[in-house]
C-alpha cells in the first residue's frame, strides 16, 4: 500500500509541476501588450477623476481614454489630443473633442516612457485646462493595472484541475462500502 500511495503522489506533484510551468509559460508568452489601467484621483476644486487609460506597452502610447471628472467641474474626456515625454514625464493630452478646450494633461509619476508601464502615481502637475488663466490642477492620481481575463481563466483552470485530482485522489483510497 505504501509504494501505491508514493506512486501516486509522485504522479500527483508532477501534475502540479507541469501545471505551474505550463501556467508560468503561458503568462511569459503573452502577445497582447495592451494593458488597460483605472484612473482614479481628486481635483483641488473636490471633482473626482475615475475612468480608464489603455496603454499599449510595448509602444509605451495610449490607445483610448475613458476618463470622467465630476462636479464641479463635471467633464468627460474621450480624445487622445496630444501624447509625448514632456522633460521627465510621458504626458497624455485627453480631450472632450478631438482639439481644444477643455483638455486634461496628465502624466504617469517617474515614467519617462510608458514601454512596460505597470502603473502608478499619477504627477501632481496634472491640470485640466479650460484656457491659459483658468485650470484645476491635480492633488492626487494614480493609474491601477486592471486584471487580464486570460490570466483569471487560466488561475480558475489550475484550480480546478487541483481540485479534480484530490478528489479522485481521496476517493481512490476512500473505504469501499
Amino acid at each position: 500500500m505504501k509504494n501505491l500511495f508514493d506512486s501516486s503522489f509522485k504522479r500527483f506533484t508532477l501534475a502540479c509541476m507541469t501545471a505551474v510551468l505550463v501556467a508560468l509559460a503561458a503568462g511569459a508568452a503573452r502577445a497582447d501588450t495592451i494593458q488597460t489601467f483605472v484612473a482614479s484621483g481628486t481635483f483641488a476644486s473636490g471633482s473626482v477623476l475615475s475612468g480608464t487609460v489603455t496603454i499599449d506597452t510595448t509602444t509605451g502610447l495610449a490607445t483610448a481614454v475613458d476618463l470622467t471628472v465630476g462636479a464641479p467641474d463635471s467633464l468627460t474626456f474621450t480624445f487622445i489630443q496630444v501624447q509625448g515625454a514632456e522633460g521627465s514625464f510621458q504626458v497624455i493630452q485627453a480631450g472632450t473633442a478631438a482639439t481644444g478646450l477643455p483638455n486634461f494633461d496628465f502624466a504617469a509619476n517617474n515614467a519617462i516612457t510608458l514601454v512596460n508601464y505597470t502603473g502608478g502615481s499619477i504627477s501632481n502637475e496634472s491640470d485640466i485646462f479650460y484656457s491659459s488663466t483658468h485650470q484645476d490642477g491635480l492633488l492626487n492620481g494614480a493609474l491601477t493595472p486592471t486584471p487580464e481575463p486570460s490570466s483569471i481563466l487560466l488561475l480558475g483552470t489550475a484550480l480546478l484541475a487541483g481540485l479534480w485530482l484530490v478528489r479522485r485522489r481521496v476517493l481512490a483510497y476512500a473505504p469501499k462500502s
